[in-house]
């Protein structure tokens, strides 16, 4: 994956059909603004190396113990953040998504050692178990009296842990993460899964790939998968 990632030409990428590109806009160390890449998004149409990823049977033996044998895939992106990559507010995947039946469970791989300093994931533990799918509103749930969106928020852990690491991370969890304070770079590859009949939040079927079991009625297939 980094040998991958590290051989792309990212001004190229924005003009793919199928795979995009998102980028920061910093303050470097002479004040100036510079941008810096932030993700890649639809990294499984990329070719052989993240098909075969997203079908990995260990990842979806892990998957399979939260979604059951069905599994569909439906969504994948790498997030790089290199030095001074900008951090992620607090929120829940499930305002982007919906499912019928829960859960949706995103797969992150972590490529680079994660900790606090360079960026890394925080979650809040148990805040799964919500039902909230509107807008986040963190006063009302968690008592905060600010509209920072990178506030404290009780119960909050940080996920430090080694490349290597695979984390299960549900849609409904909150989660989001720091700017990389550090000098090393902290990649993370995150792959989408769910059971059957996966939806956007306006009602739409979300095409997406069979990884486990069979296809329902409505069900929609990404371009040239099962």
């Amino acid at each position: 994956v980094h040998e991958w990632l590290e051989k792309q030409n990212y001004d190229e990428l924005d003009y793919s059909n199928h795979i995009g590109f998102h980028y920061d806009t910093v303050k470097g160390q002479d004040g100036k603004e510079v941008v810096v890449p932030r993700s890649i998004i639809n990294l499984f149409l990329s070719g052989k190396l993240f098909h075969d990823l997203a079908f990995n049977e260990k990842l979806l033996d892990l998957v399979e113990q939260i979604t059951g044998p069905e599994i569909r895939f439906f969504n994948s992106r790498c997030f790089l953040k290199p030095p001074k990559g900008l951090g992620t507010k607090w929120h829940r995947d499930i305002e982007f998504f919906d499912c019928e039946p829960n859960p949706i469970i995103n797969c992150i791989v972590v490529l680079e050692d994660m900790s606090k300093a360079n960026g890394g994931l925080k979650v809040v533990p148990g805040s799964h178990t919500t039902q909230r799918r509107g807008k986040l509103n963190l006063k009302e749930e968690f008592g905060i009296t600010t509209d920072e969106p990178f506030c404290p928020v009780p119960g909050e852990q940080y996920v430090n842990c080694p490349a290597g690491t695979v984390i299960l991370l549900d849609h409904f969890c909150l989660h989001g993460s720091e700017t990389n304070h550090s000098n090393q770079s902290r990649r993370i590859l995150s792959l989408g899964y769910a059971k059957p009949l996966v939806k956007t939040m306006q009602g739409e079927v979300v095409p997406n790939a069979l990884a486990r079991g069979k296809r329902r009625p409505g069900e929609v297939a990404k371009e040239g998968q099962p």
